[in-house]
């Protein structure tokens, strides 16, 4: 009998991007957005051309030109999306804000940034190369002039709630493993001088469409946001400065509870990895901790369909109301 035994070790060189730009107005952040979706959706087909091969120059190249930047063409195989699992980088609009984000990039050209100066506005902030969670933090006006006639309290109630219900952001969108957290103004309690009426943290797989179902929610209240996004380091909560949720919301949200592994518990950590969005080894370790908390804070039907599908091998799985 021969046995041989192998030993790899891989590593991944990608990590997410995101940036993002301030403008004086509204109306001019929805059309520098615009222009620069059209042109990622354009350079990346452009790049996705070998037969023929594309030829500089660039359509990044172009436009930056027509603003009197330079880019360089030779700079393709660095500084571009490659194996993304979206088409083209993802560009929108929230407010005074716009947002460029791939999940999976070595990095991005410097030109998106010189771009937002030209148009004028500014750089906020710029993640290259994240290999942690994106964390964003939404913070959360009603209008100064209106506030005599506004009940605050109540419309953040109302933003909460619409973002944890079944189908809204908080429900939908986030990521299982890290629950959203709130602070937000609650009757006899309003929110300090300077402060957000309602501060909102939370992790999305999709910036774009969990930054704009937000936003949505936000709009529907009559409020204005602005949004902050940084990267999450270690393994603790990012957002525990935000607990416990004020106000709490009026929709049911529920832990998974892995309480014993079962008969097969390389299926569970399978799964956990895969709900966490973790590696295996990670997982590994966070089971070897039972009772654990596998994903908090989410809705009935998602706790059920986890549950379901750690219950795997005899798993003892519980279900506990959330602790926010």
């Amino acid at each position: 009998m021969r046995i041989r035994i192998w030993n790899a070790f891989a590593s991944n060189n990608s990590g997410s991007y995101v940036i993002v730009g301030s403008f004086p107005s509204e109306q001019l952040a929805a059309e520098v957005a615009a222009e620069l979706l059209e042109v990622a959706k354009a350079h990346s087909a452009w790049l996705a051309n070998y037969d023929p091969a594309p030829v500089p120059p660039s359509p990044l190249a172009q436009y930056t030109a027509r603003h009197g930047i330079t880019y360089d063409d030779a700079e393709l195989g660095e500084d571009w999306p490659q194996y993304s699992s979206s088409k083209h980088p993802d560009v929108w609009a929230i407010g005074h804000q716009v947002f460029v984000h791939s999940n999976y990039t070595i990095t991005m050209p410097r030109a998106i940034g010189h771009l937002m100066y030209k148009r004028g506005g500014r750089v906020d902030t710029e993640v290259d190369h994240a290999h942690h969670p994106l964390v964003a933090m939404f913070e959360i006006y009603f209008p100064w002039r209106d506030r005599s006639e506004i009940d605050v309290p109540a419309r953040v109630q109302d933003i909460v709630d619409a973002l944890c219900a079944p189908g809204g952001a908080f429900t939908t969108l986030r990521v299982d493993g890290h629950a959203p957290a709130w602070r937000g103004a609650v009757p006899d309690k309003p929110a300090g001088f300077g402060d957000g009426d309602l501060v909102i943290g939370a992790v999305f797989d999709d910036l774009c469409e969990g930054f704009t179902a937000v936003e949505a929610a936000v709009k529907a209240a009559g409020a204005s946001l602005r949004v902050r996004v940084s990267e999450a380091y270690g393994e603790g909560d990012p957002l525990a400065f935000l607990r416990p949720c004020v106000p709490p919301t009026r929709h049911a949200l529920v832990d998974v509870v892995l309480e014993e592994l079962g008969l097969a518990p390389a299926n569970v950590i399978k799964v956990v990895a895969t709900a966490r969005g973790i590696g295996y080894a990670q997982a590994h370790e966070l089971v070897q901790r039972t009772p654990v908390v596998i994903v908090p804070a989410v809705s009935l039907a998602r706790a059920q369909e986890l549950a379901g599908a750690l219950r795997v091998g005899n798993a003892v799985v519980s279900l506990r109301n959330a602790s926010r």
